[in-house]
Formats: structure tokens, C-alpha cells, sequence
């Protein structure tokens, strides 16, 4: 197996935030629709919202789609490996069973499934090029865009302990190399580190890399995302015992209620910081009666921001665009 983890997935060098700092760039850039009050208190409160990947709108990203019969496949191919020494001669379990097996996969699927992550992208908002992040994930330019700063991002995650133990930012590589995006085979990759080399924190940076990887035609979102990684201890807690998987049936609707549990501890909600800028898109100002509760969280959030304690630069865009430039024309800017 050691050679087919060789072959199937290396880890490619992650790059930083002190990268980007290097490249010249000076935002990451997170959109979203300020249709909700808790949306509108995450910002202010200084929140960072990271959802599970299962509320993603790809319902592919960054999760493993596996069957009962595929996931029982995997777990004989991993105990026959064994048998035939292809791990070498690591002393492994002696009493791996294709049940124990079922059970790992299960609990390093839901370590993957349990990952939090925030989206954010490189692009300017105020570029033409942004376009599609506008009606893609700010309701076709009735939303808004954050803007952090390179340098207060670096700062903060200096500073704040969640960020040191378990948070980082990580680059989204676009592969067209089908190995490195298949699902399946980074799965072997995560479960060889994680039971033959015993090292779970390589297996999470595998977890990671798998979902910092997606296919090169998403590269245009130029995509930076936060991420957070709950500890195989944590997950443990409330995944179902040895004795309570005697007695129940691995992928009936209780044990997946069960293990649904884990969604509901420490919610996605992160310390943050402040954005330096907030873009508001183009039709935050439609006056019909459908858009008036998301006019009025964006008037809030504008008040908010303009605050002498806060001095957080305010960009309206205009319905019009400057082609010369390639930008969205400003209709009004409030200057920190």
C-alpha cells in the first residue's frame, strides 16, 4: 500500500497568507447574501461563519459520497493489504476485522464531514472579473462583499490561540490530475497515515489538502478558504461504541442520527476580526417589497460601519460599469 499512497497522492506545498502578502496582494475577499439578522450580528460581533461541507451549494465539495457497499469493499481491500504485508512489516493491528475497518472509515468520514470552512477569493470586488462571485454567492449583486486585510489577517492569526492550535488559511490548488482529485483515492492516503504511520496530524493536513483541491474549472474563483479540523478525540466522544455498534446496524437511520450529534457541539461560529472594506453590490438599493429586509440589514450594517469606534470604508456600486477601467462604477464611497 505504501507504494499505491506514493502513486495515488502527494501532498502539494500549501502556500500561506505571508505568500500572498509577497505577491502584492492586499485583501481576501468573503461574499455573501445579508439576508438574515445572525449574519448581520456575525459581522458586528467580529464572527467568522465556517459551515460544514454538507451545506455547501456543490453537494460534492470537499465531502466523501461513498456507499455502504463501497465503504464495505474498502474495508476487506485495507484488511487483505494487511494480510499480505503491504504495508511492509509496521506492526499493525493483528485484529483488524472488515467491521473495526467499517468503523475507522466511518470516524475519519466524519472527521472530514466535520471540518469547518469559510470561503473567501483573491478577486477585487469592484472588478469586472468579480462578476460571477456576485451572482454566484452575493444573490446577482444584491449582497455584499468583506474585505480583510492581508496584514490584519497575518496579525490576527499570530495572536489568537484557535488560530495557532487547529485554524489556518489554505490556497485552493485546481488540479486536472484525476488521481489527486478523486475522492476515493485520497481516502487511502488518510487512512494509511492515520493507521499505518500513526500520524494523525499528516492525515488531517491530508484532509485538508483533499479539500483545498478541487478541478480546474473552478480556478476563475481564485478561492482561499479557513479552515478548522476537530480533533479524532473530539469526534470520538459521540461516535458510537463498540458495544453500541454490536447492536446497531452501521448506516441506519440511528446511527447516523448519532453521529449527526456532532454538528450540534461547538457550533461554526469563529472568533475574527473586522473587514477593512465592505463592497455593497449593485442592487442593495431595489426598492421592491422582496429585497426591503435585505435593504434594510445593509442600511444597518452601513451605520454600523461608518461608526468613529469602527472606520470601516463603505463602497456602493453602481448599475454601471467602466469598461475602460473594467470596473463597477462607484456611486458612493464613505472612506475610513
Amino acid at each position: 500500500m505504501t507504494k499505491r499512497v506514493d502513486e495515488i497522492y502527494s501532498l502539494p506545498k500549501m502556500r500561506t497568507l505571508l505568500d500572498l502578502k509577497n505577491d502584492g496582494v492586499e485583501y481576501l475577499t468573503k461574499w455573501m447574501t445579508l439576508d438574515s439578522v445572525c449574519k448581520l450580528k456575525t459581522i458586528k460581533n467580529q464572527k467568522l461563519f465556517a459551515s460544514f461541507p454538507a451545506n455547501f451549494n456543490d453537494s460534492f465539495d470537499s465531502q466523501f459520497r461513498i456507499s455502504e457497499e463501497d465503504k464495505r469493499n474498502l474495508a476487506i481491500d485495507i484488511k487483505c493489504s494487511a494480510d499480505r504485508h503491504e504495508f511492509g512489516y509496521v506492526r499493525v493491528g493483528t485484529n483488524w476485522t472488515s467491521d473495526s475497518m467499517c468503523a475507522e472509515i466511518d470516524l475519519h468520514i466524519e472527521k472530514t464531514h466535520s471540518t469547518n470552512i469559510a470561503c473567501f477569493s483573491t478577486l477585487d470586488p469592484i472588478a469586472l472579473e468579480s462578476n460571477h462571485m456576485w451572482g454566484l454567492y452575493a444573490n446577482n449583486g444584491s449582497g455584499i462583499a468583506l474585505q480583510y486585510t492581508i496584514d490584519d489577517l497575518i496579525s490576527f492569526a499570530k495572536n489568537n490561540q484557535e488560530f495557532i492550535d487547529s485554524c489556518k488559511f489554505y490556497d485552493v490548488i485546481y488540479s486536472d490530475n484525476p488521481k489527486q482529485i478523486n475522492g476515493l483515492n485520497c481516502f487511502w492516503t488518510i487512512l494509511y497515515l492515520a493507521l499505518v504511520k500513526k500520524n494523525p496530524k499528516m492525515s488531517s493536513d491530508a484532509i485538508l489538502t483533499f479539500q483545498s483541491m478541487k478541478s480546474k474549472e473552478w480556478q476563475f474563483e481564485k478561492e482561499w478558504r479557513f479552515m478548522s479540523v476537530r480533533t479524532q478525540e473530539h469526534i470520538k466522544k459521540i461516535l458510537p461504541d463498540e458495544e453500541y455498534l454490536k447492536n446497531t446496524k452501521i448506516g441506519s437511520k440511528r446511527f447516523q442520527e448519532q453521529r449527526q450529534d456532532i454538528k450540534n457541539i461547538n457550533n461554526s461560529i469563529f472568533d475574527f476580526i473586522k473587514p477593512s472594506r465592505i463592497i455593497f453590490g449593485w442592487n442593495n438599493y431595489d426598492s421592491s417589497d422582496k429585497n426591503k429586509q435585505q435593504r434594510e440589514y445593509s442600511e444597518t450594517l452601513k451605520k454600523w460601519a461608518i461608526e468613529p469606534d469602527n472606520k470601516i470604508t463603505c463602497i456602493e456600486l453602481d448599475k454601471v460599469v467602466d469598461y475602460k477601467k473594467s470596473e463597477f462604477k462607484i456611486k458612493n464611497e464613505s472612506v475610513k
